[in-house]
């Protein structure tokens, strides 16, 4: 194949590791074993060794990737210690294929993004036809919301909701960001505004805490940016997002009673988590919850004095069940096949890769956040919005120990430090 073929299937290869993502691990992983393929071919070995050591920043990845195989090997439970040394395996190898392998030109990213946030809208309009066929059978609406939404398919309803988020900033950010440098017709501008609105509704009506708090600031800051540069004050930027405004008005409407709903336990008391034994009836919500969750946590590493290197990435959850057990959490009903908090992870990365890594881990983690976000503000205003939406998101749940979360963010961290330090030079069309 000549390099233009190469290329274009090189970067088909991404765009179809992130459509995926979101859906299938299978599909997910055989899209990644592809791109790996495509890499292989997209560029000259030479180029692929210059790419890598004119990169300063590839070993913030491949750091944190080496630091949970380190405390795999201090796990006692090396079955599960494997089990996540897997799921990270991502952060070494996608980085290093998108920072090796030929640059990613705007035209590129263009398609990838488009194709992304299409496969997005696709999964928000089956979700909501599903759950309108659910309606018609049952007449019951709760399929209309969060987890009910979604989670027949195996999907999280948070992880999805940070996968629309992407989406519509994705599918947004294409098509007004002078960064990408492009113009459509006016039905293509209109169909990309019915897409990004189905994904919108889908958001709202998912109900997500924290996605719908990340969404919020980021729209605002976007559009304080556009203002501010004069750009959006005509054509299809001022459509866009005066489009984008009125979606949010309509989530906010049909998703209102759910959303107060959920904001409540905010508000509610968590003298609870005071308590130092508790019963199978012991009234808990998602806040207090995570709060008596994250106390065990930073009793356990003090009791076993795993400061440094934590408690080991295959010990973690065993010795956090232990802990339920002995606080009198509800751990379940054998005979109803029900665990209870068992297995119940701390809902909050940083905490996670605390209990699991220590504050080595720790660290790496924080680094990752404060480069891809330091390097994004000189990209596409997707970049940035993927790290303030991954870093705020860690703030309530563990969204780097699925693949659904890793793959993502290790793929759009990977596009954005292969901007740095090249050793070939830019496509620019």
């Amino acid at each position: 194949m000549n390099k233009e073929a190469t290329y274009s299937m090189y970067v088909f290869s991404v765009a179809l590791v992130m459509a995926t993502s979101a859906y299938f691990v299978k599909v997910n992983n055989a899209a990644i074993l592809f791109m790996g393929i495509s890499w292989l071919f997209a560029s000259a070995p030479k180029d692929k060794w210059n790419n890598l050591m004119s990169n300063k920043w590839i070993f913030l990845p491949i750091s944190y990737f080496a630091i949970h195989v380190v405390s795999m090997m201090l796990s006692e439970n090396s079955s599960e210690a494997w089990m996540q040394v897997q799921k990270k395996l991502s952060f070494f190898i996608l980085p290093i294929f998108l920072i090796t392998g030929p640059r990613l030109h705007k035209k590129a990213l263009r398609s990838i993004f488009l194709l992304f946030g299409f496969s997005i809208a696709l999964g928000a309009l089956f979700f909501l036809l599903n759950a309108l066929a659910v309606f018609t059978i049952t007449g019951e609406t709760a399929h209309f919301f969060y987890h009910d939404l979604v989670s027949a398919y195996g999907i999280h309803a948070v992880y999805f909701s940070i996968y629309c988020i992407l989406g519509i900033f994705a599918l947004l950010e294409s098509a007004t960001d002078p960064f990408f440098e492009w113009e459509d017709t006016y039905l293509y501008k209109t169909f990309l505004t019915g897409v990004f609105g189905i994904i919108t509704i889908v958001l709202f009506l998912l109900s997500s805490k924290m996605a719908l708090v990340a969404y919020s600031v980021l729209v605002l800051f976007r559009t304080a940016i556009l203002l501010k540069s004069n750009f959006g004050v005509g054509g299809f930027s001022k459509w866009a997002w005066a489009a984008l405004g009125l979606f949010i008005i309509t989530g906010m409407a049909i998703a209102a009673p759910k959303i107060t709903h959920r904001y409540q336990e905010i508000t509610q008391n968590i003298s609870a988590v005071n308590q130092q034994q508790f019963t199978y009836d012991s009234p808990l919500n998602g806040l207090t919850l995570r709060l008596i969750i994250w106390n065990q946590v930073f009793e356990i590493v003090e009791k076993e004095n795993a400061y440094l290197m934590g408690v080991g990435n295959g010990d973690g959850q065993d010795k956090l069940n232990e802990a339920y057990a002995a606080i009198g959490l509800y751990t379940g009903n054998p005979d109803l096949n029900d665990m209870g908090y068992l297995e119940y992870n701390p809902h909050n990365q940083y905490v996670q890769e605390y209990l699991n890594t220590g504050i080595i881990g720790l660290a790496a983690l924080l680094m990752l956040f404060v480069v891809g976000t330091l390097r994004a503000k000189t990209l596409a205003f997707l970049f940035f919005a993927t790290m303030f939406v991954f870093g705020l998101a860690s703030l309530s749940e563990s969204v780097l120990q699925r693949q659904a979360g890793v793959v993502l963010f290790a793929t759009m961290l990977g596009i954005i430090l292969s901007n740095s330090g090249r050793a070939n030079k830019p496509l620019n069309n």
